[in-house]
C-alpha cells in the first residue's frame, strides 16, 4: 500500500470519528517518517549508459524455432514465373533487394536462378533471417 493510500485511509478514519486529531497526526508522522527512512535505505543508483556503440546483442543462431511463416511453395512459384522482377523477394520482405532485382532483371538472370535453387533447397531466408522451410 502506498503512502498516499495510507494517508487517505487515515483521513477517512479521522472524518468518521474513529481517530482523534492527535492520533491522526501521530500516525501521519509515523507513515511519513517510516516511508522516508525506507526510501533512503532502498535507493539504488541510476546507471546511464552513454556509450555510442550500437552493438546488436540479439543473437539469432537459427537453431530451433526460427522457421519463417512464409510459404516456400509460393516463393518458388513467384520466383519461377516472376523472379526476374524480384516479386519473390518482395513477398519474403526483402524490399531493398527486390527493387534491385526489379531494376536489373533479377541481376541479369543469375540472381533469380540462384534464388530459385535456394528456395527449392530450403535455404532461402526472409527479411528477418528466418529460413523459409514450410511448403
Amino acid at each position: 500500500m502506498g503512502q498516499a493510500d495510507e494517508l487517505k485511509k487515515l483521513s477517512e478514519l479521522l472524518e468518521s470519528g474513529i481517530l482523534t486529531q492527535e492520533e491522526f497526526d501521530a500516525k501521519k508522522q509515523e507513515i511519513l517518517s517510516t516511508n522516508h527512512a525506507a526510501a533512503e535505505h532502498t535507493a539504488q543508483p541510476i546507471i546511464i549508459n552513454n556509450s555510442n556503440e550500437s552493438t546488436n546483442t540479439n543473437i539469432n543462431n537459427n537453431g530451433g524455432g526460427s522457421v519463417s511463416p512464409k510459404s516456400r511453395s509460393l516463393a518458388a512459384v513467384l520466383c519461377f514465373f516472376f523472379g526476374y522482377f524480384g516479386i519473390h523477394r518482395f513477398y519474403t520482405g526483402k524490399i531493398g533487394t527486390g527493387v534491385v532485382w526489379f531494376l536489373t532483371l533479377g541481376v541479369f538472370g543469375f540472381g533469380a536462378l540462384v534464388d530459385f535453387i535456394m528456395i527449392l533447397c530450403g535455404s532461402f531466408r526472409d527479411s528477418y533471417g528466418m529460413v523459409i522451410k514450410n511448403w
